[in-house]
C-alpha cells in the first residue's frame, strides 16, 4: 500500500493545464508545496576537541550521531505498529 505522500506526488505528475507551459506552472508550483509537506531535513553536528581520531573514536562519535538523528526521524517520520508480540517501525526515505 502506497503511502498518502507518494499518492500526492502521482496526483502531481498528473496536472494539466490549458496549454503546455501552464500544466508545467501548475506542476512546479505543486511539487513545491508537496516538498514543503512531505521531505524534512535533519541536521547533527558535534564539536571535537581532539586533533586526531583513532578509527574507535570516529565510528562511536558517528553512532551516537546517527542516534541523535534517529531520535528527532522518530518524532518526524517514522511510523510504529505495535501489536501484544511486536513493535515495527517504517520509514519512506529519499537517497542522498
Amino acid at each position: 500500500m502506497m503511502c498518502k505522500s507518494i499518492l500526492e506526488l502521482k496526483k502531481i505528475i498528473k496536472i494539466e493545464g490549458i496549454d503546455r507551459e501552464s500544466g508545467r506552472i501548475a506542476r512546479e508550483i505543486a511539487l513545491g508545496d508537496w516538498i514543503n509537506s512531505w521531505v524534512v531535513e535533519v541536521e547533527s553536528s558535534q564539536s571535537i576537541i581532539k586533533g586526531s581520531l583513532t578509527s574507535e573514536e570516529d565510528d562511536f562519535i558517528k553512532y551516537h550521531m546517527a542516534t541523535k538523528m534517529g531520535e528527532i526521524l522518530m518524532e518526524e517520520c517514522i511510523a510504529v505498529k505495535t501489536t501484544p508480540n511486536n513493535i515495527t517501525t517504517k520509514i519512506k526515505a529519499l537517497k542522498r
